[in-house]
């Protein structure tokens, strides 16, 4: 939430702590069935910080995921109070830092 320009602004407490990468057969979804079946779940434990979220998987120009073995994704986190602060430079968006990572499992075949 933010504050007017005489207020005081707060911090948005609504950035999650964890964020979860999913996937499901095209085929089930586009007739609206299946069920997601999560496969990395990126948290704290993984990055460090208390922010984790805008997750997203590497494609190419036409939509594709090159490798389903080893998908790449890309996370952003930031830190949270007290390290940050509605006031001055302490604001959260001055701590956003983009990561890239992969995730090595089993292929979508064995599973």
């Amino acid at each position: 939430m933010y504050g007017n320009i005489y207020g005081q602004l707060e911090l948005s407490s609504y950035i999650p702590e964890a964020q979860e990468i999913d996937w499901m057969n095209l085929s089930d979804f586009m007739v609206s069935k299946g069920s997601w079946t999560p496969v990395y779940r990126i948290g704290k434990s993984d990055t460090g910080f208390p922010r984790n979220h805008n997750s997203a998987l590497l494609r190419d120009n036409f939509g594709h995921i090159e490798n389903w073995d080893t998908p790449v994704f890309y996370y952003t986190v930031s830190k949270a109070a007290p390290d940050v602060q509605a006031s001055g430079s302490m604001y959260a968006e001055w701590t956003y830092h983009i990561y890239r990572s992969s995730i090595v499992r089993e292929p979508l075949e064995n599973i």
